[in-house]
């Protein structure tokens, strides 16, 4: 690896145009981005003419496989670090692109926070003199960096919050469509099933064998249909528009009780009469998220839920008497959700805290803003 007396040059490799732009003015103050790629066909000669320090890969580009571009990328410029930046939260797939020869694996949704960590990770693996060198470098620039780059930067990290923003709407609208996919297609021909069903135990009453066999399916439809049904709410809280963020929150709780055989305890305190649909929303997947982690991680035989609303938030609280965990020792993607909460409380302009300790249990706390 090469030492660097200089910023590091960067190619940026994203079919996102807004990505690209934004990533630009996030790492202007401490990198040179040396160029921009869009295509996949285009990013082994832009790599060979521009001879960059770091390319940052997306791995879903039209044209190439992002995981095959990096290791072929290791294999024919060894001294270009990769950085994957990817919307895919994924454990294997990180996995699978540091195998593959990458220096890093930054989420999209949490790219203002990680890369330039990533970028200084890279950088604790150069020689010592190459990095007093540009440690130099960097401070002279921060340390310079004149109020038109602090605009850059908040326009850039503006500009992120929009994208993160339309990639949850997607995943919203994707969950809209599989609910009604679900209901109206498979839901509609479970309900016909059903019907022949219960109409041939009518026929076969007068034969036992056949007639325990008929019901035995008839039940097993039904518990089909209602799985189907929770599945289907789960994708797409009807109740949420219907009857308010309270009943909704309380029809998980009642569910995970039933189904997970855990006492959740539900406390809710004033809330506004009207919310907006984004911020109702935002609060119910995360509590949605954090009681999903409560009955498979936790072993905990009770739990409370607290929501209520102060001055400016909406506050929601999930607390179990599991058996926690040792924050320092879990990696955020080891299936905890936790960037999935994260990412739709920043986007809504708030926050999420943890709080767990071993033998303790974990406690979720999020604050959302009224506006």
């Amino acid at each position: 690896m090469a030492e660097w007396s200089r910023p590091p040059r960067v190619v940026l490799a994203d079919d996102y145009d807004g990505i690209r732009t934004a990533l630009t003015r996030l790492l202007t103050p401490v990198c040179e981005v040396v160029g921009h790629v869009s295509d996949g066909a285009e990013l082994f000669d832009v790599i060979e003419c521009l001879r960059p320090d770091i390319v940052i890969l997306d791995l879903n580009m039209p044209g190439i496989d992002g995981l095959d571009a990096c290791r072929h990328i290791k294999a024919t410029a060894a001294a270009v670090d990769v950085i994957i930046c990817t919307a895919a939260n994924d454990t294997n797939l990180r996995s699978d692109a540091l195998q593959a020869g990458a220096s890093a694996f930054v989420v999209k949704f949490r790219v203002a926070d990680d890369l330039i960590a990533a970028i200084q990770r890279t950088r604790s693996s150069w020689p010592a003199a190459a990095r007093v060198v540009t440690s130099r470098v960097v401070d002279s620039r921060e340390g310079h960096m004149d109020e038109a780059k602090r605009v850059e930067g908040h326009r850039a990290a503006g500009q992120l919050r929009g994208v993160e923003g339309r990639v949850i709407g997607a995943r919203e609208q994707e969950r809209h469509r599989l609910s009604r996919e679900l209901h109206d297609g498979i839901g509609q021909r479970l309900g016909l099933l059903s019907a022949e069903l219960a109409a041939l135990r009518e026929v076969t009453a007068g034969w036992p064998p056949m007639l325990e066999r008929v019901q035995r399916l008839l039940s097993l439809t039904q518990e089909i249909g209602a799985d189907l049904h929770r599945v289907s709410q789960d994708l797409l809280p009807q109740s949420l528009e219907r009857a308010g963020l309270a009943a909704s929150i309380r029809r998980i709780c009642t569910e995970l009780s039933d189904l997970r055989q855990i006492r959740i305890r539900l406390d809710i305190g004033a809330l506004p009469a009207r919310l907006g649909e984004e911020v109702a929303l935002c609060v119910y997947r995360i509590a949605q998220e954090a009681l999903r982690n409560v009955v498979r991680h936790s072993q905990a035989p009770t739990a409370t839920v607290r929501l209520h609303a102060d001055a400016d938030d909406i506050v929601l609280e999930v607390i179990d008497d599991g058996v926690g965990f040792d924050p320092g020792r879990v990696r955020e993607p080891d299936g905890l959700g936790l960037a999935s909460m994260r990412e739709r409380a920043g986007y809504a302009g708030g926050a999420v805290t943890l709080t767990a300790r071993p033998g303790q249990g974990t406690r979720v706390e999020a604050r959302v803003p009224l506006a």
